[in-house]
């Protein structure tokens, strides 16, 4: 069975396969039926040779350090590739663990990259090493993850990045990947160290879970210091699954990455879903004082529909800015569940992150406080709901109080959360600076109010 690079969207039934003794459950194609396997866990530390296939196809670095599948004797010549193409880690691991770990690098010559619970990590207290994978088809963990971490302990002045996770390339300097699942994907760190970046170019689905469906987290964070965030960049084509995305600072910075999720990166149109339980950037700040700096803002763009539990991008003790959320080019509807909290603590000079919804479904939030965010704008071709409760909304002025309808159209309330509201206007209906806010009394809420 040829190996993909693009995402697969044929049907079919399930293949059996038997090799080496181990079942390889074939689904519609997505998982490889035989890839080169891992004899045994590797340290790669000094860039030792792996060891596939019983010793048979060791691969060496090339003078890129990389381990190149498609030159296993690392000479540049590419003449001489692992066969079966791909990699099969199994329960078994690569890692990199000593005082100042090694890059781990794969290229997997158009092959798949499949594990059971084995995991690729890099992690140590000082300089930490990537983890890049390139010209890989399917990825396939399992209960397996990628971890770029800090090992604990610190030095002084040491300001070293934090190591970077890598997949695929842009489509132009490189081929994407195809679909990716995983535990979990975290580049994490400490002290006076940035968090690595954690950056996937995919021309399929991007799923965080693990081999029994539970979703993971996706995390590029610097948990307690003073570096910044990593970027969390994924553009990939289909669909979106995690549970918390995580790209959160000590104290906010003036740098700290950005996270981008894109569904559509071959501009064909959305054809999957952006589900995730939170997504939260905020500024952890324990006992540093008033600080300059800022928040990483979050932007959800072109899939066919989004489910989002909660969205926190606040500066607690700076006199720079929270993070803003936008959510663009989305075909079907937008659901948020939870808390929006995207507070800048006007108190310290710092200003509220504005939040911006569009989609060409139903939008449809549940609590929303204005005072935790600067502008709330809701752009829907259908219809805007606010599914609980409304909170500090301006009916003396409600033109200034910072809740918006994109398109001139009605922003629909819950009266039975709000009766409040019903007091007020003009019938409980009150003009905005673009649409009009009013009661939603006929149809039902998608969101079952708490």
């Amino acid at each position: 069975m040829p190996c993909r690079t693009a995402s697969p969207r044929d049907e079919g039934g399930i293949e059996l396969r038997i090799r080496s003794s181990l079942f390889v459950l074939v689904l519609a194609g997505l998982i490889p039926a035989s890839a080169a396997t891992l004899d045994a866990s590797r340290d790669l530390d000094t860039y030792p040779p792996l060891l596939l296939e019983g010793g048979t196809q060791n691969v060496a670095t090339n003078s890129a350090g990389f381990y190149d599948f498609g030159d296993k004797n690392g000479d540049g010549t590419r003449d001489d590739p692992v066969v079966p193409a791909g990699l099969n880690m199994g329960n078994r691991s690569l890692y990199s663990d000593k005082e100042n770990s090694s890059h781990i690098r794969l290229n997997l010559n158009g092959g798949d990259l499949i594990s059971t619970n084995g995991n690729i990590t890099t992690s140590n207290r000082r300089s930490t090493g990537n983890i890049v994978i390139r010209n890989v088809g399917t990825l396939s963990m399992g209960n397996g993850t990628l971890v770029s971490g800090w090992s604990g302990g610190g030095y002084g002045g040491d300001w070293n990045p934090n190591g970077s996770i890598l997949i695929g390339q842009d489509g132009t300097e490189g081929p994407r990947a195809g679909d990716i699942q995983a535990a979990s994907i975290s580049s994490y760190t400490s002290w006076f160290r940035s968090a690595g970046d954690v950056v996937i170019h995919s021309s399929g689905d991007v799923l965080i879970k693990n081999s029994s469906g539970t979703p993971g987290s996706l995390e590029s964070h610097q948990w307690n210091g003073s570096g910044d965030s990593g970027a969390i960049q994924i553009r990939h084509d289909g669909t979106f699954l995690a549970g918390n995305i995580l790209a959160l600072v000590a104290q906010g910075r003036a740098n700290p990455g950005a996270v981008l999720l894109d569904g559509d990166t071959l501009n064909d149109g959305p054809s999957g879903t952006f589900t995730a339980d939170l997504v939260d950037t905020h500024d952890r700040v324990l006992t540093w004082g008033a600080h300059p700096g800022y928040v990483a803002s979050i932007t959800i763009r072109n899939y066919a529909g989004v489910t989002l539990g909660s969205i926190d991008t606040r500066m607690k003790a700076g006199n720079g800015a929270a993070g803003s959320l936008s959510i663009t080019g989305i075909t079907g509807n937008v659901l948020i569940s939870g808390g929006i909290d995207l507070d800048g603590y006007l108190t310290n000079g710092s200003s509220d992150g504005n939040l911006a919804l569009e989609a060409s479904g139903i939008i449809e939030v549940q609590d929303l406080d204005l005072d935790r965010v600067g502008t709330a704008t809701f752009t829907s071709a259908k219809e805007s709901i606010i599914a609980g409760v409304l909170s500090n909304f301006n009916t003396n002025n409600p033109a200034a109080s910072g809740l918006v309808e994109g398109g001139g159209g009605n922003i629909y309330y819950n009266p039975e959360a709000n009766p409040d509201l019903l007091t007020g206007g003009d019938l409980g209906r009150y003009a905005l600076s673009s649409g009009v806010l009013k009661p939603n009394w006929p149809r039902p809420m998608l969101l079952k109010i708490r």
